[in-house]
């Protein structure tokens, strides 16, 4: 066999790899499958996992003209394969994980300045990964090297025809593809977000030349929401009217993936303890599954669509804008970076003398320092007491599921380490569920610290205390394999404490729907005076009056849903969408296109539109 078709070979062979490796993507299809979404999957399978490999070829033809070795040749196409092999197996655990395949956005997260207090693991996870590349690279080094010996006279499948088919293959599958994108063919559509790398084709032009019947009802009544570059980004809607200031002071203690149901007083007995004097929301939602429009749904009072064109214009929350007017004092004590999501180009963009890296890679020992620093922070501000303050503390031990190895929490036995490689559907979580009850333990130890600090310097007289999380963390509550956040939207994701603490208000519990959307705005309006319609700068309603709405949007600028109490309609700027209720279930009824409509142009009110 000549060299090339035996090169041909070995990429072949690797592609049949990639597409074994690719099997659990399969457990995500819980429906039952027909003859037509069967084929299409067996038809993307084979076009796309192949395409791959042959990409993996010319990459290999191109380094090859570096030498003309043979060790070289080997070791070359061992490498290139065995990468892809392990970023394909990488992309399935965090797939597993979070519903989301490894793109730009996750790699810019990991590769930035503090990456590793976002995606936080044990060092023998990393021990596991670097085994199984080792694996995975001398595995294909034996196959390569038996391969590139192999004496054969002939290819036994002519070159011509393999390329061929793959391309057909790829063909076929993007045309099945926009034409179940048309007539929302949800089976195939969610077999094609199976994949990464996978960019079918969603032309509904082309499409229309078919004449297809009910074309135009079905692409007129999909939800669609405006994209940056359609509008213009006016927030707020006018200049904000704020009369005067009570110059209190405004503590937020904002903890990272704070569900709801770890807020008790076994868990958190100092936090539980305090929210007796405070006024606790207990049907909370974040305005997303993730920080980063967590963050910003809690801050600007609007939607994580609007990211993008915030941080492209370095546009402020109005909270923070307004701070500066008063000439607040602003501090922040974050255990995680805020350069990463760059929360210094948004949030906190040019506020002067603040805190924006992490000090280490280990979340519990920053959580540790952060509160022992705002206590030093307290007592040096003692003295310039009449300058108002806005103290931001973020505590992050709770995102990574730890706390420090000398730290015995109460809920035992538990397990050692986040071990997110050992999660499936049938996995029983309480060991899991103990670490991260411990992880919320120890950090109530440190906010009762910071409280007490509060209590007895008197701070509490004249201040304003806000605690929350940026969104909850899932353990398979719904049983659909999810695991910790940004994966769905459903209550175990978005549902987190807050309690506001004001001495002048009676402790009171409220039970309506509120959401991040709403905080910020509530306290421009009772502390600052605003005078300006609260639409005019928000996307939520007065946090301690009931609304009446219905349905909502969360989400971010990478997918978002409409929610209500009874359902989900997650929906991917691509044009899919997903109709599920609260559990991850799939609705089968009819979708009212009409409050959709609704929803959707009433979050999008900052866009102006010429």
């Amino acid at each position: 066999m000549q060299p090339k078709y035996r090169e041909f070979l070995f990429f072949n062979i690797t592609s049949l790899l990639y597409i074994l490796i690719a099997i659990p993507y399969l457990k995500y299809l819980d429906f039952e499958i027909s003859c037509f979404p069967f084929a299409y999957l067996l038809i993307l399978n084979f076009s796309h996992f192949f395409a791959i490999g042959y990409l993996a070829l010319i990459l290999y033809k191109i380094l090859s003209l570096v030498s003309s070795g043979y060790k070289y040749k080997i070791i070359l196409a061992a490498l290139i394969s065995s990468i892809i092999a392990w970023i394909l197996y990488l992309d399935t655990i965090v797939y597993n994980l979070y519903r989301m395949h490894i793109n730009i956005f996750t790699l810019e997260l990991l590769l930035a300045k503090g990456g590793l207090n976002i995606y936080y693991l044990h060092k023998s996870q990393y021990a596991i990964l670097i085994a199984i590349f080792i694996l995975m690279f001398s595995s294909l080094f034996f196959l390569a090297k038996k391969i590139f010996t192999y004496d054969m006279n002939y290819c036994p499948v002519p070159k011509w025809l393999m390329v061929a088919l793959v391309a057909m293959a790829m063909l076929t599958s993007h045309f099945i593809h926009g034409y179940s994108f048309v007539y929302n063919k949800t089976d195939n559509l969610r077999i094609s977000s199976l994949y990464p790398l996978y960019f079918p084709t969603q032309n509904d032009e082309f499409f229309s030349k078919f004449r297809f019947s009910k074309f135009d009802s079905l692409v007129h009544k999909k939800p669609h929401i405006t994209k940056v570059n359609e509008a213009n980004f006016v927030y707020p809607r006018e200049q904000i009217v704020a009369e005067k200031s009570e110059n209190k002071n405004i503590i937020l203690i904002l903890i990272d993936s704070w569900r709801y149901l770890a807020f008790d007083s076994i868990t958190m007995p100092n936090i539980f303890k305090f929210s007796e004097k405070c006024q606790v929301f207990e049907n909370h939602f974040s305005g997303s599954n993730a920080t980063r429009s967590g963050l910003f749904s809690l801050f600007y009072g609007i939607p994580g669509i609007y990211w993008e064109s915030a941080l492209n214009n370095n546009t402020r929350p109005v909270f923070i804008n307004l701070l500066e007017e008063k000439n607040y004092l602003i501090s922040t004590f974050s255990s995680a970076s805020l350069m990463n999501p760059p929360f210094h180009r948004t949030i906190f963009w040019n506020v002067n003398n603040i805190d924006l890296t992490a000090l280490s890679d280990a979340p519990h020992y920053n959580d540790n320092v952060i509160t022992q620093n705002y206590i030093k922070h307290l007592t040096q501000n003692k003295k310039a007491s009449k300058i108002p303050r806005f103290d931001f503390i973020f505590y992050d031990a709770m995102h990574s599921i730890s706390h420090p190895s000398d730290f015995k929490g109460p809920f035992q036995p538990e397990w050692e380490y986040a071990k997110y490689e050992f999660l499936t559907n049938n996995t029983n979580p309480d060991k899991f569920y103990n670490l991260y009850k411990n992880s919320a333990y120890y950090v109530d130890s440190l906010v009762g610290m910071i409280l007490k600090v509060l209590e007895k310097t008197n701070e509490l007289e004249n201040s304003i205390i806000i605690l929350t999380g940026d969104h909850g963390q899932e353990f398979n509550d719904n049983k659909k394999n999810y695991w910790g956040h940004n994966g769905n939207y459903s209550r175990a994701q978005l549902h987190v404490p807050l309690l506001i603490y004001d001495k002048n208000l009676t402790p009171k519990k409220y039970s309506h729907w509120t959401f991040h959307y709403d905080v910020f705005p509530s306290i421009l309006i009772d502390y600052f005076n605003v005078k300006n319609n609260l639409s005019s700068f928000s996307y939520g309603a007065y946090l301690y009056r009931k609304s009446q709405r219905k349905q909502i949007l969360v989400g971010s600028s990478d997918d978002f849903a409409i929610i209500s109490q009874d359902d989900i309609l997650k929906i991917y700027y691509s044009g899919m969408y997903e109709f599920t209720d609260m559990k991850l279930n799939r609705k089968l009824d009819k979708i009212e296109f009409e409050s959709v409509v609704k929803v959707l142009d009433s979050a999008q009110k900052f866009y102006i539109r010429y």
